[in-house]
């Protein structure tokens, strides 16, 4: 099979980890940033406080609303990966070599 056609076998679907890794600090500074621009347009629209959670209250604004669903399925996915790597650091037998591998070449700041 020649590779042209091999690529438009593949799905949309499918996730490319490498390139995920690859983009792991800039997706992680991003829901960092993105965070708190939330936190600071939510207190100037309502004036609560920065440290109040958004689980706790109702938002009325679709606009925040969805920036807030946004920014918490981001840090989720965030969160799926950091602990797929300490799975792996935990159980498999070269984990902890594999961890360090990941961590300087992807992960670390």
């Amino acid at each position: 099979m020649a590779l042209n056609n091999q690529k438009k076998d593949v799905s949309k679907y499918f996730h490319d980890t490498l390139t995920l890794m690859k983009n792991y600090r800039d997706a992680l500074w991003n829901v960092e940033v993105a965070e708190r621009n939330l936190h600071a347009e939510f207190h100037a629209a309502y004036g609560a406080s920065n440290k109040t959670s958004f689980d706790d209250l109702g938002l009325p604004n679709p606009h925040l609303e969805g920036y807030a669903q946004s920014v918490s399925r981001s840090k989720k996915m965030l969160s799926v990966i950091d602990s797929s790597v300490n799975l792996m650091r935990e159980k498999h037998k070269k984990g902890e070599l594999y961890y360090w591998v990941l961590y300087y070449s992807y992960l670390s700041p």
